[in-house]
């Protein structure tokens, strides 16, 4: 009973120390790609031709990927933490107390044995199964940070994008608008040099 205890323990507080790694892991992704997200966005205004401004476009999206596998990995490392891990070491606990035998049946306990140690793991499990409810929790709040992560810096990107276009296209002479007054002159240029 003691080392079924002191396993679970054992198991459960490397869990927490998991968990508390695989967080600040995760709040360095955060971190790391608002910077990322930032760094980009700074760099439409400086684009010269529509390429590099494609090009930062592609960057931008790259970079929404490659951070949504990172922290989608992470929450999926988080999720075996809290729930598988638990939900083992509570059917290990209940495994070790189905195979407490009773005098009567030929074991080594006693009723009151067996009792006290389905009460004392009671409690142990009762307290991975908080575990598992608080970081379900924690979970949940992850993979909404994340949508709204994902959601907000597009968004931004995307209005500073469509601006870094429209004055690249007015600044160019670009489309159909601004690029009308460039064509017509283009035109008389190469009447006049056919003349």
């Amino acid at each position: 009973y003691e080392r079924q205890i002191r396993q679970c323990l054992e198991r459960h507080g490397k869990s927490e120390e998991m968990w508390g790694f695989l967080m600040e892991s995760l709040s360095n992704e955060f971190e790391k790609y608002d910077k990322q997200q930032e760094k980009i966005k700074l760099n439409i205004p400086g684009c010269k031709n529509l390429a590099e401004l494609q090009g930062t476009s592609r960057k931008e999206r790259d970079a929404i990927q490659s951070f949504e596998e990172k922290v989608n990995e992470i929450c999926d490392k988080l999720y075996d933490i809290a729930v598988s891990q638990s939900d083992t070491l509570i059917k290990l606990n209940n495994e070790m107390l189905k195979s407490c035998q009773l005098f009567d049946h030929g074991g080594n306990y006693s009723e009151l044995e067996i009792e006290w140690y389905k009460n004392q793991m009671d409690s142990i499990n009762e307290m991975l199964m908080n575990f598992r409810k608080d970081k379900e929790k924690e979970i949940e709040d992850i993979n909404s940070k994340l949508k709204v992560s994902l959601k907000e810096p597009y968004e931004n990107f995307e209005g500073e994008y469509k601006s870094g276009m429209h004055n690249l296209i007015t600044k160019e002479g670009l489309g159909k608008k601004y690029g009308a007054p460039r064509r017509i002159i283009q035109e008389r240029m190469r009447a006049e040099i056919t003349k």
